[in-house]
């Protein structure tokens, strides 16, 4: 397997645990490997929303994932969502 599929289904492990720092830790290696993984960019988001960071959701959308993908409509549906319920 690739390395950021590797750090991906490891962090999906430990994400399952409920281990949501470690999932993060290798969710951003995943990323780092290959910054145009897709699937590690969406999975730390998810992480983000279900461990109720959206603070942390809204920066990293803004910071990262747009930036990497500013043609997905995913990311900016879901950050404007965000913004939208800080008001």
């Amino acid at each position: 397997p690739s390395v950021p599929n590797f750090y991906h289904n490891l962090a999906n492990a430990y994400k399952d645990k409920s281990d949501f720092s470690k999932a993060e830790e290798l969710y951003l290696k995943a990323i780092a490997a290959d910054p145009n993984f897709y699937f590690s960019y969406l999975s730390l988001l998810q992480l983000y929303l279900v461990s109720d960071q959206k603070s942390k959701a809204m920066d990293f959308l803004k910071t990262k994932a747009m930036l990497a993908f500013p043609n997905n409509q995913n990311f900016q549906l879901l950050y404007n969502q965000l913004k939208k319920e800080q008001q």
